[in-house]
């Protein structure tokens, strides 16, 4: 299954910065800690990642998401209300993100 979400988001390298984006694939979850300042992007909790337009973010919280079969049929869409767990990783397939170097766990 794939899973597609918008909403805001900040880029990986801290600098490039935008403010939404439209339905984009999630490719993986990184945990940003418990306190905002834990972290250069003043965000924390499990957030997903995603690949807009070639490019990797972090996207705060989700405002809609659409699941589909790994065929592309839609499973369902318009969901407000998704949280990222750890259990998205293996249910969507989707990578683990260090926030240290933004390296993919193994």
């Amino acid at each position: 299954m794939k899973i597609f979400a918008t909403g805001n988001v900040i880029h990986l390298d801290k600098t490039s910065k935008i403010n939404h984006v439209t339905l984009a694939r999630v490719v993986g979850l990184i945990n940003l800690g418990s306190n905002n300042g834990e972290n250069d992007f003043g965000w924390c909790g499990l957030k997903a990642v995603i690949n807009f337009n070639d490019l990797i973010y972090i996207l705060d919280f989700p405002e809609e998401v659409k699941i589909t079969t790994n065929d592309n049929i839609i499973v369902t869409e318009g969901i407000t209300a998704w949280h990222p767990s750890k259990y998205d990783l293996e249910k969507f397939d989707l990578l683990l993100f260090d926030t240290d170097n933004f390296s993919l766990s193994p």
